[in-house]
């Protein structure tokens, strides 16, 4: 690959109103040929600043004349996505994490375009496209609304946090201090074969606490996993865990504990469980936190909020003053995005249904949001069974990817479809069907016509979704498959037998119209409880060799087996 001077690939530059103004300059260009044959350009905007950016840049011969770039508050550019882009003929643009806001992005990716086009002698358009997942989807959210100049041509927020997000881990600590013993029990109702009816199983305050948590978007499917909703994995001791929360202000604790409205008007067996909580070493401050949702409504446009409000729109509770404490925290993750739903942009937007950090009703809010300014028709928001927050290459959560699958090729492929949908005018699938009901967004029942692009599979064991039976009895498994319309086909099925995350592939038979079906038998000869499940995964070209874009989902049953 040829290397050029950093003067003449500035050459042309022209700052972008809006943007910064300083002077780019290049610190480095360097050559690589690992994940595949690429250019690393290093820079910065002026002389003051540390704040750097990168740019990678494959084979002129393999370029498609678009980039990619992935932005996050936290996180640098994972190897495993530059890795994709270099394959699919993309250039890559990542600056120094730790930067929030989208002001610098758009600086990088404005003079990224100077850069390219004088590297790759190239006189047309250069596409692109941002995408951010998590605290980047705030990011992400932030470009598409800016009005500094059309720097993108489309974007992809993923795991959609909306401006409350930050709130969520206060909710699930909430719901921990009342329910922490049970956990298991709200598990195994809602687990494949279970009751489906975990209030069966509570009082009528743990109760109460179960639906107020469901109502403010958690997931309910998402309980299965209730160590990690519990934040477990970093605090394993319920006290250790509310203390890790912190305090929102003094003014908010001294009120919490002492004002009319707040800790005095809760039920007297949640005032008891607080109490109780304090005397065992939990701070006053962390305590009011996790309530906070109670005395801080976000606005009229939460709906999840509707439960905490009267007839009149009134809260029930004494309102703290001033404004979320998550929103503040998010308009300046953002670079100050309103969420108003007014997208620049095409837009893909990748929701995930068991989502404990993003709640998925996080995503169907910015969705209202699209909807209430009439930009529909340049957006779409899939969403996704069995999937949650993760990706799972962190090995401290790694167990849940024994039930739950990797996201990663579903975001890949709505990158693709966005740049086609821009460039080429090639609609991408239509947004999933589904409908919101007490704050859970309920998919459509399985079939080619739901939408998003994600197989649909349906496990059944003896013709049901449990079975009892006794040691050393075979039991029968049957998957039936659908892909939605014009989303690929079938190209993998993988049998885990006894739900210990170790799959085995199969065969599977193509049925008419988008279908495709798997048949297992499996003989269980030690007693206990398991849950066998199915992975599958579809693919656009019916290809099952590119390791990048399977679009994957699964589905699980109980078998219990006795003597």
């Amino acid at each position: 690959m040829k290397i050029m001077n950093a003067e003449y690939l500035l050459s042309g530059y022209v700052p972008m109103d809006g943007l910064n103004q300083d002077t780019p300059i290049i610190l480095s260009v360097e050559e690589f040929d690992t994940p595949s044959e690429h250019i690393r350009i290093s820079g910065r905007f002026g002389e003051g600043t540390d704040t750097q950016f990168n740019i990678f840049l494959p084979p002129k011969e393999q370029w498609k004349g678009r980039f990619w770039q992935r932005v996050h508050p936290t996180f640098g550019l994972d190897p495993r996505d530059l890795e994709f882009d270099l394959d699919s003929g993309t250039y890559s643009i990542t600056v120094q994490a730790g930067l929030i806001g989208h002001i610098f992005h758009a600086s990088a990716a404005h003079v990224s375009r100077t850069i390219a086009k004088n590297y790759y002698e190239y006189n047309e358009k250069i596409y692109g496209y941002i995408c951010g997942g998590s605290g980047g989807s705030m990011q992400t959210i932030g470009a598409i609304e800016m009005n500094t100049g059309l720097v993108w041509d489309g974007a992809v927020p993923y795991i959609v946090a909306a401006p409350t997000s930050l709130g969520n881990f206060d909710i699930r600590l909430f719901a921990r201090a009342v329910l922490d013993e049970k956990g298991p029990l709200i598990a195994d109702a809602v687990s494949p074969g279970g009751s489906g009816d975990p209030y069966a199983v509570l009082n009528d305050l743990e109760r109460t606490i179960l639906r107020e948590v469901t109502m403010l978007g958690l997931p309910l499917i998402a309980w299965e996993n209730y160590e990690y909703l519990f934040l477990m994995h970093d605090n394993p001791e319920l006290v250790d865990s509310l203390n890790a929360t912190g305090e929102v202000n003094e003014v908010y604790t001294h009120a919490f504990w002492n004002e009319p409205g707040y800790l005095e008007a809760y039920e007297p067996e949640l005032r008891s469980i607080f109490y109780s909580l304090r005397d065992r070493g939990v701070s006053e401050g962390a305590l009011a936190k996790i309530a906070y949702h109670r005395h801080k409504d976000p606005g009229p446009t939460f709906y999840t909020w509707n439960h905490l409000r009267d007839s009149d729109g009134v809260p029930l509770f004494a309102q703290t003053p001033g404004i979320h404490y998550a929103i503040e925290t998010a308009m300046i993750t953002s670079g100050g995005a309103e969420w108003s739903g007014k997208i620049n942009y095409k837009t893909i937007s990748v929701v995930n249904q068991m989502d404990q950090d993003s709640f998925p009703s996080d995503g169907d809010y910015y969705r209202e949001r699209v909807k209430s300014m009439e930009r529909e028709a340049d957006f779409r928001i899939w969403l996704n069974e069995n999937a949650d927050h993760h990706d799972y290459f962190d090995e401290n959560i790694y167990y849940l990817s024994k039930r739950l699958i990797n996201f990663t090729g579903i975001l890949y492929q709505a990158l693709l479809d966005l740049s086609d949908w821009v460039e080429r005018g090639v609609e991408p699938s239509i947004s999933t069907l589904y409908s919101v009901d007490n704050s859970q967004l309920i998919m459509a029942e399985t079939g080619v016509k739901r939408g998003g692009i994600q197989p649909s599979v349906e496990l059944a064991v003896n013709g049901a979704v449990s079975a009892n039976i006794t040691s050393g009895e075979t039991v029968n498994l049957t998957a039936g498959i659908q892909v939605p319309e014009g989303t690929g086909e079938i190209v993998s099925v993988e049998w885990d037998f006894l739900g210990n995350g170790d799959f085995v592939r199969s065969g599977f038979e193509a049925l008419p119209g988008g279908s495709w079906s798997a048949n297992a038998s499996y003989t269980y000869n030690e007693e206990g409880t398991c849950f066998p499940q199915v992975r599958v995964a579809s693919q656009r070209d019916g290809e099952s060799g590119n390791p990048f874009v399977r679009v994957h989902n699964l589905d699980r049953v109980r078998v219990i087996v006795g003597k």
